[in-house]
């Protein structure tokens, strides 16, 4: 139903993805234009699939995100009971971690991914 609805060559931003590198594949094959939504949820000591989806999804395709106010990152102070969007880094140094690509390389693309999916 919605690739009849919105089609292939449509800007997709998949907010929030917490699923395995299976559902990585089929969405990037059926949608070429679409944006992955990392959250701090990465920063978790076991936040499941979506830490080997992160090694599927080109640098080309990800967008940083915090999920404000939940998934304050792994590490902040137990008193932090909620996530702010100043966190969007911790997702971007587990990236650069997870890929072996430095920190000012995941953050190049996820800018230049950001201006292109919003068109700023």
């Amino acid at each position: 139903y919605q690739r009849r609805v919105q089609g292939r060559s449509w800007k997709i931003h998949r907010h929030c993805f917490t699923e395995g590198p299976r559902m990585v594949k089929k969405l990037m094959e059926a949608y070429p234009n679409m944006y992955i939504g990392l959250t701090n949820l990465i920063t978790y000591t076991n936040p499941g699939e979506v830490l080997e989806s992160v090694m599927e999804i080109p640098l080309e395709r990800m967008l940083l995100e915090t999920d404000s106010p939940y998934f304050v990152p792994q590490g902040a102070p137990k008193s932090l009971k909620h996530s702010n969007p100043g966190f969007a880094i911790q997702v971007a140094e587990r990236i650069s971690l997870i890929k072996q690509v430095p920190i000012e390389i995941v953050l190049k693309h996820v800018r230049q991914n950001t201006l292109e999916m919003y068109g700023l």
